[in-house]
């Protein structure tokens, strides 16, 4: 039995960061560290950490404002 995979497509301004992890397949460790090095723009609501949509775009592009380039 195959599993289905969802299309990364994001409806919602806001995704929470297990649904982020969740879409993308990455580790959840791995998306706090991008939002703890300031690559992915989070914040938190409560108990959620709540990441836009945009910002997903632009991090999932390369186009952050704090990208690091490998020395």
């Amino acid at each position: 039995m195959a599993l289905k995979r969802e299309a990364l497509t994001i409806d919602r301004e806001y995704l929470r960061l297990t649904e982020l992890v969740r879409l993308t397949g990455l580790s959840q460790t791995f998306v706090r560290q991008e939002v703890q090095r300031g690559n992915l723009e989070a914040f938190r609501v409560g108990r959620a950490v709540l990441v836009p949509r945009d910002a997903v775009d632009k991090w999932i592009h390369g186009d952050t404002p704090t990208q690091r380039v490998a020395a």
